[in-house]
């Protein structure tokens, strides 16, 4: 299928009726990047249905509220009847004459009708392919600055908070942005006191009260202010209030490149990392009722750049990594309630910066490189593994990325496949596609389906719950910190 690589802007207006039912008509208009005009894309489906029965796979049964179809070139078309309810909104662009071929699709964040008038932004993204943001009624679609080294956490309400990082200038910022999937538009956050500035730093979302679930909150942990200093402060950004507070506690150790992790039980894991004398061997374990930190215990060896995934509630997979010279080909599992540490075997190929996916009983660990000097990666891998937890037996897999690639992003979709986004080839080269991981019973085969608009590495991804995957800031071959986003629309 042709890719399509269009943005359409779709403005959802909710106009009060004059009935004494208080219900309104949807009015859809839909506009398009300059210099587009369709052509093959004819049809557009709406569907308004309730939120709590929209299936993952965007599956529509017999709870439509109402569906309504027209000529997607005139760029308009009613939905009428739209009572007092929370409602979604799907939309499917289908090829002319070709009616199963459905060509873009979105959905909208959960719209609350209350017959008043009300505008609403959705963007539909073409299927299996990536899109560029575009710049709406001045609002921010792309990050107003070049960023790498930043943080990119997903937050309960399915918001994305983008903190710090460098800026293509090599500074380090201390900005801070929300990203909302509904509208693809950045908010720079403003703060009172100014949060402070760092990049290869963590941010880990977690609850301040774990057994309700409720206060929720961004731990900003360590990373480094230039290429000589690194850090150990502490600072606590809260969702609600959107303010920050540098915490009196700090890490045991200046640290950056580290991995964080929220263990359900409620702690947050700090694990390894580097700073000006070389790689670390720490772990330490956050406390969100009293915010202290404390060393939990250490790894076998100092580790840094390895691939680090949470299972069950208390315990974590590390596997690969470096030390600045040496690459690590060991799987450790860390179970925290036992306060045991155990070795589970070897990777068939020692690999740094490689990634990991825990997928059903299963953890995937996904290219790499082979060799490290200093910071300086090369050989890179296309090999992909996993480990099954029941049986703890390390698997090769017959196929490997058609690319091999470090410094990428592995993100797991709804349907369980893993998107290996980009990465670079050892030589600042990047790797411009995506491959699909299947993984269904019998078949777990990387297969490419899909290709940047700009080729990268060090970014971002999110998987959001709209159904896209945001792609954020990271390199080029000659650009330290891109401000394009980029969007892919998952299968």
């Amino acid at each position: 299928m042709k890719k399509y690589i269009v943005f359409l802007i779709v403005i959802l207006s909710f106009f009060t009726s004059c009935g004494e039912e208080n219900t309104g008509t949807l009015d859809v208009q839909t506009r398009f990047p300059s210099g587009y005009t369709p052509s093959r894309a004819e049809k557009m489906i709406i569907s308004v249905g309730s939120p709590r029965f929209w299936l993952s796979d965007y599956t529509k049964e017999n709870f439509l509220l109402d569906s309504q179809e027209f000529n997607y070139s005139e760029g308009s078309g009613k939905v009428s009847n739209i009572g007092e309810q929370d409602i979604q909104v799907m939309f499917e662009i289908k090829e002319a004459g070709v009616q199963e071929n459905i060509i873009a699709r979105g959905l909208t964040s959960v719209i609350s009708s209350n017959g008043k008038n009300q505008t609403h932004y959705a963007i539909i993204s073409p299927l299996h392919s990536f899109s560029n943001s575009l710049n709406i009624n001045n609002s921010i679609t792309q990050l107003p600055i070049g960023l790498y080294g930043h943080t990119a956490t997903e937050l309960p309400d399915g918001r994305v908070l983008i903190w710090g990082g460098f800026k293509s200038d090599g500074t380090a910022t201390s900005d801070a942005y929300i990203f909302d999937p509904a509208t693809h538009f950045y908010t720079q956050l403003s703060f009172t006191n100014t949060p402070v500035a760092r990049g290869y730093h963590s941010a880990t979302f977690f609850y301040g009260n774990t057994q309700d679930k409720t206060d929720p909150k961004v731990l900003i942990a360590g990373g480094m202010k230039d290429s000589n200093n690194y850090l150990m402060d502490l600072e606590i950004f809260d969702v609600k209030t959107e303010t920050v507070t540098k915490l009196s506690q700090t890490l045991q150790s200046q640290k950056a490149f580290h991995e964080a992790v929220y263990l359900k039980g409620g702690s947050i894991i700090i694990i390894g990392g580097k700073n000006n004398l070389g790689a670390q061997s720490s772990i330490e374990m956050f406390n969100p009722y009293t915010n202290g930190i404390s060393l939990w215990g250490t790894l076998p060896k100092p580790l840094v750049n390895m691939a680090v995934s949470s299972i069950g509630n208390d315990k974590i997979i590390i596997a690969g990594g470096d030390n600045g010279s040496d690459v690590n080909k060991n799987v450790y599992l860390l179970t925290f309630n036992n306060e045991e540490l155990e070795n589970l075997g070897e990777l068939t190929e020692a690999r740094t910066s490689l990634q990991s996916v825990f997928v059903n009983d299963d953890v995937y660990f996904i290219g790499g490189f082979k060799s490290v000097s200093n910071t300086t990666f090369s050989q890179a891998s296309g090999t992909v593994e996993k480990i099954n937890l029941t049986t703890r037996v390390i698997q090769k897999l017959s196929a490997s990325l058609s690319n091999p690639r470090g410094e990428f992003t592995a993100t797991l979709l709804s349907n369980n496949n893993i998107a290996v986004i980009g990465g670079h080839d050892g030589n600042r080269n990047p790797v411009g596609d995506m491959e699909l991981i299947w993984n269904q019973v019998g078949k777990s085969k990387p297969t490419t389906t899909a290709t940047m608009i700009t080729p990268r590495f060090g970014h971002k991804a999110i998987h959001t719950n709209t159904g896209i995957v945001i792609v954020i800031g990271g390199k080029s071959f000659s650009i330290d910190g891109l401000t394009a986003t980029e969007f892919y629309t998952a299968p």
